[in-house]
């Protein structure tokens, strides 16, 4: 293909625009960070600490990064979640945050359900990754084109409408647009209208993407099972579809995986350097080409060829189902348990995001509290004929809590500590929807396990076995809150026998940081025992926490089954006594 020392004519470059994705699908929740927002409200402790890349990730990321200072016809489009980790990144243009995924987020359908679980439309749209690329440099003028990145699903028409609807007037379709016939490589460069306005869709050259992607063109080509191998083929490739049509021009998009390394983009750039009948151009420049089919056939031809499998739709609502309801328990925390029980303090609520779509699962208001000293009444229909469950629950705060932050500057109110705990899931939810299924799976089990952490954060200690002597007795339950709030719950708790009964609720204020004891009332018709379960439940009676059991063993022997026979025996007697002294005959004399 080179040309040096022949003395015929030069025939035109063919273009080729090589785009790196600089993103990550390696995020965990780091457990410290998790701790630290759940157990304390200081405001230095940031809510999107609790997503975090490996040691190995990070550099490998900025191995990445550095390659375009080296090429600088590399294409970069940077996920706006990496740009803290790199510093000053270089890129080309921000593809949507997290790599959220558009294209099953429009094969779902059901904006409320993403909401549910945390994730707004704001929080993936153009607007948004340039924010954060502000707050990454610190400059509130910093800007850069937006392209929206193709997810585990095909670039439908309901999915390039919500692009173009979030604010990305450019998406990039790594596979399944197969429009225009690909017999001969093209400028796969296609204009079409959606309701929101026209997306521009640029389409990568099958063979040369796989080829760079570290696969081989066919199982038979054993040649290319290895980097030399495949890069040879790659390079040969492009000089043939220059000599297919030598005088046309065309531009053709090669995109690299988001696992790519470093050392493979480098391989492929420098042969690349060396390939004269190639010029590297701009993804600018790129979508600036006209477009390979007229606008107006783009919708039918759509609906036509792409995305007729339905993907990971399935997969998807139920990681939407499990982040809702994790989502769910953290708002059920700030609504109906923070709080110190004084019904005359006001609680401020915790205002949710601009956009969130309003529920009454999801708005987060910590109610006004129930006084912490109650008369519980206790009464069983199903399993007790009279009305013994009726006790008064004193609860007593421990005289020595632990100290609570002072400065009001550096700790968070109530409400914003709410708000913190809901960021701290949003993030996760949206690292959860990135369309990798082992991400996926791994962070939606942390935005689980942040919820879970939050309720083990109040703990309930019942005392040991109880031994009643009387008709009623108290048992004592200590709750601990490790919050740094105080809290209001419930002390739920129940006997599997009628003769022995407790006070079904009995409720309890608790310190920040501290402890309080419940006594919970118990009273005995007849000697026995019985198992009593306890478990926390909000202000609401829901239940959470673990199941405690106490062993409750009565002596009492007045009413045992013995004495009762013997008191009826002495009543009949006494009854029979008295018919027979007015019925019997009296004697002439009397």
């Amino acid at each position: 293909r080179s040309q040096d020392g022949a003395a015929g004519v030069r025939t035109p470059s063919i273009g080729m625009s090589v785009v790196m994705p600089l993103t990550s699908y390696d995020w965990n929740a780091d457990a410290k960070t998790r701790q630290q927002l759940i157990t304390s409200a200081a405001r230095d402790v940031q809510a999107s600490a609790v997503a975090t890349l490996g040691d190995a990730e990070r550099k490998a990321l900025h191995d990445k990064d550095q390659l375009s200072t080296k090429y600088p016809k590399l294409q970069v489009v940077t996920d706006p979640a990496v740009l803290a980790t790199l510093g000053t990144p270089h890129l080309t243009a921000l593809m949507q945050p997290a790599r959220f995924d558009i294209t099953a987020y429009a094969r779902v359908g059901d904006p409320q359900a993403y909401a549910r679980a945390g994730v707004d439309d704001d929080d993936w749209s153009a607007a948004s990754a340039v924010a954060r690329l502000r707050d990454a440099l610190g400059d509130t003028s910093a800007d850069a084109p937006t392209i929206a990145w193709q997810g585990s699903d095909s670039w439908t028409m309901d999915a390039l409408d919500a692009a173009r609807g979030a604010g990305y007037d450019t998406v990039i379709a790594t596979g399944d647009f197969n429009i225009a016939d690909d017999a001969t490589a093209q400028t796969l460069v296609y204009r079409t209208p959606t309701e929101h306005g026209d997306v521009t869709v640029l389409g990568t050259q099958p063979l040369l993407t796989s080829l760079a992607n570290a696969h081989a063109s066919s199982q038979h080509a054993r040649a290319e099972r290895t980097d030399a191998g495949r890069i040879a083929r790659f390079i040969a490739q492009s000089a043939f579809y220059q000599m297919e049509q030598p005088y046309a021009q065309r531009t053709l998009l090669v995109c690299f995986g988001e696992d790519a390394t470093a050392q493979e983009v480098r391989m492929l750039m420098d042969a690349l350097g060396d390939a004269s009948w190639i010029d590297l151009t701009s993804l600018a420049d790129l979508a600036a080409q006209d477009s390979l089919v007229s606008s107006d056939l783009m919708p039918q031809l759509i609906d036509e060829n792409v995305g007729l499998s339905g993907g990971r739709v399935d997969a998807v609502r139920e990681t939407l189902v499990q982040l809702g309801a994790s989502r769910n328990d953290l708002t059920r925390l700030a609504s109906s348990i923070l709080g110190d029980g004084d019904g005359g303090a006001k609680k401020s609520k915790a205002e949710p995001k601009s956009n969130d779509t309003a529920t009454p699962n999801d708005a987060v208001t910590p109610n006004d509290a129930a006084t912490s000293t109650d008369t519980a009444t206790s009464t069983d229909t199903a399993k007790s004929n009279d009305d013994a469950a009726t006790a008064t629950a004193h609860a007593t705060v421990d005289a020595s809590p632990a100290p609570q932050e002072t400065s009001d500057t550096s700790r968070l109110t109530e409400a914003a500590y709410a708000r913190r705990l809901l960021d701290a899931h949003a993030l996760l939810a949206l690292f959860a929807l990135q369309g990798d299924a082992t991400s996926c799976t791994a962070m939606r089990t942390a935005a689980r396990e942040l919820a879970d952490a939050a309720f083990d954060a109040i703990t309930l200690n019942p005392s040991g076995n109880v031994s009643v002597l009387s008709e009623t007795a108290s048992m004592p339950i200590t709750v601990s809150n490790s919050l740094p709030f105080p809290i209001d719950v419930r002390i739920s708790s129940r006997t599997d026998a009628i003769e022995i009964v407790t006070a079904r609720m009995t409720p309890i204020t608790v310190p920040a940081h501290g402890e309080a004891q419940a006594s919970i009332s118990i009273r005995v018709t007849t000697s026995g025992t019985a198992v009593a379960r306890e478990q926390l439940a909000d202000r609401d009676g829901d239940l959470f926490g673990a199941v405690q059991q106490t062993s409750i063993t009565s002596s009492l022997q007045i009413s045992d089954k013995s004495g009762l026979v013997i008191i009826i025996f002495a009543v009949a007697l006494g009854l029979l006594g008295l018919w027979r002294q007015f019925h019997r005959k009296k004697d002439p004399d009397e």
